[in-house]
């Protein structure tokens, strides 16, 4: 079993100094593995740009994790990052090699004191290495394809998004959502299902980054032509902004939530993928919001959300702010440290706590 209390607090001094920093501490872990004799081993002769991925994700996600304090969302992700790296070749001995190679260029690079309080987190992550595998191995034998409560299309809606074929994946669509009233249900039934099966294929090795990429860019295919055939509720409950946190790209669940608000009756303002905060803001007070919705799934990117909040609590006090997202969903209290009114668990919760702030 992974410690549990892995060391997370350090001052805002050393904080600031390893996102300050971050670029050139990746490009020197780059040099470091790309020295090793034994790189392509670990790698599993996949591609060097694999490991400079990892790396850059790597230090936005462990200053998210010392930024927040966020213990909980540390030990969760590591095993899923040794299991999806692992399910792609990569070898679990390049783990423990990896943070070495963080210990040595953090303390190269930042001050002494600055590296006391930081190398802590890389000598508790490589003492849980052994651990790590364990959690990582204990379900990668599961099954990525999952059905879910009623099995509406899932299964031809899912082929034919991982083929790309978006006539066929839109004629489903259309033969299901009758009129607005059955969106919701598709759209969580079906859409966030598939995406999510998806996602699990990708980590177990099954698909290729291009294949999801293709999928979700034929979901996209698919809600915009639905769009284009709804016809929606007048609106009446208000103004709401609907966005994702800067350097977010993935947007379907905005998009979801943004669609299902319209029919709702909502006024949407939907921003789409990796706006300013300044901007959202800007348009929050000057349309007089009642609400903003931000989403974030990649959980480096939560600091990016936080700028947002506090960037709209600036300029309103009147605009409520609901987050949603998969980097909100373990530990699921990290919307209230983000500074957040609320948090949606899925695109129809998010649509009914919008109803019941009117």
């Amino acid at each position: 079993m992974i410690d549990s209390n892995p060391p997370v607090k350090i001052s805002k001094q050393a904080l600031d100094s390893l996102i300050e920093k971050q670029n050139l501490l990746v490009s020197l872990v780059d040099s470091e593995l790309a020295a090793l004799a034994n790189i392509n081993v670990l790698l599993g002769n996949n591609p060097f740009s694999i490991a400079h991925t990892n790396h850059e994700n790597h230090i936005r996600f462990i200053s998210t994790v010392l930024s927040f304090g966020a213990k909980d969302l540390l030990i969760n992700m590591l095993p899923w990052v040794y299991r999806s790296y692992h399910s792609h070749g990569v070898s679990y001995d390049y783990f423990p090699v990896v943070l070495k190679a963080w210990e040595k260029v953090i303390s190269a690079t930042l001050t002494q004191e600055e590296s006391k309080e930081i190398i802590p987190l890389y000598h508790w992550m490589r003492a849980q290495h052994s651990n790590v595998i364990i959690e990582a191995e204990s379900s990668s034998n599961k099954s990525s394809i999952q059905d879910n409560p009623g099995g509406i299309i899932n299964s031809d809606f899912l082929a034919a998004i991982l083929q790309g074929d978006h006539r066929t994946a839109t004629q489903l669509a259309f033969d299901y959502v009758q009129d607005p009233s059955y969106l919701a249900g598709f759209y969580i039934k079906t859409i966030q299902s598939s995406l999510w099966n998806v996602g699990e294929m990708w980590e177990h090795g099954l698909i290729t980054v291009a294949q999801e990429h293709l999928a979700s860019a034929t979901v996209g295919n698919v809600m915009a032509n639905l769009y284009s055939r709804t016809r929606f509720t007048k609106k009446q409950m208000g103004v709401a902004i609907v966005t994702t946190a800067s350097g977010e790209f993935h947007e379907i669940c905005s998009r979801m939530v943004a669609d299902l608000l319209e029919t709702d009756g909502w006024e949407v303002k939907y921003l789409g993928a990796n706006t300013p905060p300044e901007d959202v803001a800007s348009l929050c007070a000057s349309m007089n919001a009642k609400f903003a919705a931000i989403s974030v799934t990649m959980h480096f990117n939560l600091p990016s959300a936080g700028k947002i909040i506090e960037a709209i609590r600036q300029h309103s006090d009147k605009t409520r702010i609901l987050v949603g997202g998969q980097a909100f969903a373990n530990p699921s209290e990290l919307w209230r440290t983000i500074g957040a009114d609320a948090y949606g668990a899925d695109v129809a919760t998010s649509v009914d706590l919008a109803r019941s702030w009117v």
